[in-house]
């Protein structure tokens, strides 16, 4: 078993500051959310894919990292969908996800 250590986008300001971490060998990935569209987020499959750079997806539902809690269950779920989806055209290795409301 090896141990992999993923770079966060959420807490490096970005996939930019990610991969950057990446290259100085600080991490073997990177952490973060697929991109909004579709196109975008197939190129970013391939730009990872071929640096050779794992990728784990991060979905949040309702909109953000701390929705407000009158977002519907409908919501939550239509956004994982959606960004699920998303996280498939990257090629990620896995998707966590930060659902819901507190």
């Amino acid at each position: 078993m090896k141990l992999a250590v993923f770079a966060s986008a959420w807490a490096l300001g970005g996939l930019a500051a990610c991969l950057r971490e990446v290259e100085r060998g600080d991490f073997d990935g990177v952490e973060g959310p697929p991109p909004p569209e579709p196109a975008r987020a197939r190129e970013l499959g391939r730009e990872l894919s071929s640096a050779g750079v794992p990728y784990i997806a991060e979905v949040c539902t309702g909109g953000d990292y701390a929705p407000a809690s009158a977002v519907p269950f409908s919501r939550h779920v239509e956004d994982f969908r959606l960004q699920a989806e998303l996280a498939a055209l990257t090629g990620a290795r896995l998707v966590t996800c930060l659902g819901g409301s507190d």
